[in-house]
């Protein structure tokens, strides 16, 4: 299955790449303007200064650097290295061990960060934390939970100094010239993105989907919450249904609000669809993984191959094909 993703990574670059489906989406979805006679105003597509500083401090934010702090007591923002268990009726349902709290975060229960402040390395500090009614979990619902906490060291994040230096070890461009040169192409792209994509989805009318493709976004959206439910909330699929007042993943589905979600993304997906299929709009598989191995890049994956470890190459191929839709328009 794994090389099957691959496939097309090594076939003949001068392969033409055509976008074909099982359906018409002419036959589903309806446009009530002319996307050929689009304008935009410079002000839908404008990148400012502002909006390329906002992702240099982004960038900066993911790289602070932690100092240790010796000389004063843990403040708001301060990164605490501790050690703590959580104790509920005598069984402990919490055990970290050089856990990295950000205190102010608001990760933990009221009053656990902010009983820390003030703390120094060393320290340890019992707490009993009342956890709210509605908290939404039915373990610790309205629970008074027994906290015993070692405080290691205490950090002061601090933002690195924005030089080439920097820019060369962690975007792949040697200067901050050439790396705010490609972050404004990627902003403007965006922009256009967005511009188009508002565009379609307030001019295009979904009457209707086949059958198996509702299927299968409805199983995106159990393979979503499945994933959320394991990575977010370590349980499985049912518990975290069932926690969300749902008795089946047959009852989840046909919720109206999930209904909505589902015919959202369908009409969506299928606005740039009707336009490709219209216009006939191909590239070659060269093209293709070149724009994949600049998707990798973007997101901070080293290539193609490893980008489709963690992607179908279905799911790549519906982003070119908006990214094709996109520009052409």
């Amino acid at each position: 299955e794994e090389s099957s993703n691959k496939a097309i990574l090594k076939q003949d670059p001068e392969d033409v790449l055509e976008f074909v489906y099982d359906y018409d989406p002419a036959e589903y979805l309806t446009l009530d303007g002319d996307y050929k006679a689009i304008v935009f105003s410079a002000e839908d597509l404008e990148v400012t200064e502002e909006n390329v500083q906002s992702s240099v401090d982004a960038l900066l934010l993911e790289h602070l650097v932690l100092e240790e702090v010796t000389d004063r007591e843990a403040l708001s923002g301060d990164t605490l290295d501790i050690d703590f268990t959580g104790t509920l009726d005598g069984e402990v349902i919490y055990d970290e061990t050089n856990y990295q709290l950000e205190l102010g975060s608001g990760v933990m229960v009221s009053g656990f960060e902010e009983s820390l402040e003030g703390a120094r390395a060393g320290d340890e500090i019992t707490l009993d934390l009342k956890y709210p009614e509605d908290y939404g979990n039915d373990l610790l619902n309205g629970k008074t939970v027994h906290f015993e906490v070692t405080v290691h060291q205490v950090y002061l994040p601090v933002v690195p100094d924005y030089t080439d230096e920097f820019v060369a070890q962690y975007t792949g461009y040697d200067t901050i010239q050439a790396y705010e040169a490609s972050l404004k192409e990627t902003l403007e792209q965006t922009e256009k993105e967005d511009a188009v994509a508002i565009w379609l989805d307030e001019h295009s009318t979904l009457e209707d989907c086949p059958e198996d493709l509702k299927e299968t976004y409805e199983q995106r959206m159990l393979d979503y919450y499945e994933m959320l439910a394991q990575y977010t909330y370590g349980m499985d699929l049912e518990t975290l249904l069932k926690e969300m007042d749902y008795d089946s993943e047959e009852e989840f589905l046909e919720a109206p609000d999930n209904q909505d979600a589902i015919m959202g993304n369908i009409k969506s997906n299928m606005g740039y669809e009707y336009v490709a299929v219209k216009e006939g709009l191909k590239s070659t598989v060269g093209e293709y993984v070149a724009y994949m191995e600049s998707y990798a890049e973007l997101i901070g994956y080293n290539d193609a191959e490893e980008l489709l470890e963690y992607f179908t190459e279905e799911e790549m191929r519906q982003l070119y094909m908006k990214n094709l839709v996109t520009n052409w328009i």
